[in-house]
């Protein structure tokens, strides 16, 4: 009897067009800053909606993940959290302190997934565009990057805008591990 009253029913509750779009749209991108003929970090987006069904608000984020070849150094904050270690504009990363670092546990290599900027979508969207990490829109990282040939470390630095959130990254300085990193 039920199935007869189901199979009845009209099907107009369907959810449509509006139930499926996507309120962050971001193709994943493959990055590769080191060498060209090889995926370092990709580009992807993060969604973080409220509970309703389609999502009517929450915010947009775009984030670069490494590849499973790739590390990224992290250090403690100032609440000892650990969290992305961002050299400054200009640096020197000596093998010995990177070394100490490790043993000690102030430094450790993990993989990374990293919000590079952010905006809100319906009730939450202010019209401003993407929030940067900074006021500089510039967030730099040093990698670890191990491959068959060699393992390098590398100083690289995403730039962001308003406009599109992300907008580049480039490789500052790449050396074989246990060389001098300088930026």
């Amino acid at each position: 009897m039920l199935l007869l009253l189901l199979a009845a029913t009209s099907l107009t509750a369907q959810p449509g067009e509006l139930f499926l779009q996507d309120p962050c749209p971001l193709p994943v991108r493959h990055l590769s800053p080191l060498d060209s003929t090889r995926a370092d970090l990709w580009l992807h987006r993060i969604v973080e909606g409220n509970e309703d069904v389609p999502s009517s608000a929450g915010h947009c984020i775009q984030a670069i993940a490494t590849g499973p070849h790739v590390q990224v150094l992290y250090g403690f904050d100032a609440r000892r959290n650990w969290d992305l270690l961002n050299p400054e504009r200009h640096g020197r990363l000596q093998p010995d302190s990177l070394a100490d670092g490790l043993a000690n546990g102030n430094f450790r290599w993990d993989r990374g997934d990293l919000r590079v900027a952010w905006q809100g979508y319906g009730n939450f969207f202010e019209g401003n565009g993407w929030t940067q990490p900074n006021e500089a829109g510039t967030l730099r990282m040093i990698l670890r990057v191990t491959t068959e040939k060699a393992v390098q470390l590398a100083v690289v630095q995403v730039a962001t805008n308003q406009a599109e959130g992300f907008a580049s990254v480039a490789a500052l300085k790449v050396v074989p591990e246990g060389d001098v990193l300088t930026w």
